[in-house]
């Protein structure tokens, strides 16, 4: 309107023309409305995208989970019931082959050496089943391939692959809002993910770092989002932060790890 104003005084003999004026002013208006209107919709299209990628990967990790659960469990009782059986079973025959006379050691010798072989299988297979490939990792691919805008660098340290599911889960949330983040208030195409555990005196440490390599000035306002996060954090005695470091920022999750031993790692041998 300032343009067609300045561009048109000259030409105003007769006094402003106020009805081309209104015109024009709701012809703006108009346009400003609708414009914003667009953008509220992709805007909400674009968080519904969103929520859908990090529904997924959640279910995904879910499922996993519960996967490798009862495939733990099964392994449990294979160690518990079958092998302490076959451990007995092992030791009896070798004890009855010492003793057998001449007409069953034969007999005795290979029963005793097929269930030495069915030991081994069943340690095997225990073994297998608790040496799966990490359930966290799968689920960031995920998210990361349902993000095509965004480069992500997963780097996770071999003590992350079994983690129990509810350290795991605040990963993902953290990864999840960083990810968000990052498309929604900068232009960044690459992002970059440390997770790892670490000790402090006695207490492993749960720790995950994110940065996106677009130049940050200041610490951006925490909203609800965030929020959030710190809540989750707090729920296990953890924190979240934000500093920068030369122009880069630096988001990171501690958390302290209070894992109970397992004794139920390997089929004891005869």
């Amino acid at each position: 309107m300032l343009v067609y104003g300045l561009t048109h005084y000259a030409r105003w003999e007769n006094g402003i023309p106020w009805i081309t004026f209104t015109i024009w002013f709701f012809f703006c208006l108009m346009n400003w409305f609708v414009s914003r209107r667009i953008v509220e919709s992709l805007n909400t299209h674009y968080q519904s995208r969103q929520n859908y990628k990090e529904l997924k990967a959640t279910q995904h990790m879910m499922g996993a989970m519960h996967a490798a659960q009862e495939r733990q469990n099964i392994s449990r009782e294979l160690h518990d019931s079958l092998g302490h059986k076959l451990t007995a079973l092992s030791i009896n025959l070798d004890f009855a082959k010492r003793a057998a006379n001449e007409a069953t050691i034969e007999t005795l010798s290979l029963c005793h050496q097929l269930s030495q072989e069915v030991l081994a299988e069943v340690r095997e297979i225990v073994s297998t089943q608790r040496n799966d490939k990490t359930i966290l990792k799968q689920a960031l691919e995920a998210i990361c391939e349902l993000t095509p805008n965004l480069h992500c660098d997963l780097q996770l340290s071999k003590e992350t692959e079994q983690l129990p599911q509810d350290y795991a889960l605040s990963v993902l949330r953290f990864t999840q809002e960083m990810i968000s983040n990052t498309l929604k208030h900068t232009q960044a195409n690459h992002f970059t993910l440390h997770v790892n555990v670490t000790l402090v005196g006695e207490q492993p440490l749960l720790v995950a770092k994110a940065y996106h390599n677009q130049a940050e000035t200041h610490l951006p306002k925490q909203g609800n989002g965030l929020a959030g996060l710190n809540e989750r954090m707090a729920q296990f005695g953890g924190e979240f932060s934000q500093h920068l470091e030369q122009e880069t920022l630096i988001n990171t999750m501690t958390l302290p790890l209070n894992l109970e031993e397992k004794s139920h790692d390997k089929v004891p041998t005869s």
